[in-house]
């Protein structure tokens, strides 16, 4: 079985470290309490952070849910091959209302 992209599909490809890219899965493992032993030392030492910093439950906790989709809002597609956070953090603020709104309709429906 082959797969097939068009040449929009081929131009949203990016390859890059994102940071925020690394947010949702690294929340997910905090939360998970079933870490990795190659991150279970790391783990250990931010999950207390996250608990006193109010972290693992209001908006952050809604947005990224345990399991399935996050809100693409919440991963601008990289400017560069190394973005910094600052640059990523404005481009979530710049998210269209509409954007916004179909990604968050779309987390409710899954």
């Amino acid at each position: 079985m082959g797969l097939s992209f068009s040449a929009s599909d081929l131009a949203q490809v990016r390859f890059a470290v994102s940071p925020m890219w690394e947010v949702a899965p690294s929340f997910r493992l905090l939360r998970s309490r079933a870490a990795h032993p190659v991150h279970r030392a790391w783990a250990d030492q931010v999950r207390p952070r996250l608990t006193a910093a109010g972290l693992d439950r209001g908006w952050l906790a809604e947005l990224i849910p345990p399991t399935g989709y996050v809100p693409d809002f919440l991963n601008p597609a990289p400017t560069g091959p190394a973005p910094v956070p600052r640059t990523e953090w404005r481009a979530i603020r710049a998210a269209s209302a509409d954007r916004v709104r179909r990604d968050l309709d779309h987390l409710a429906r899954h």
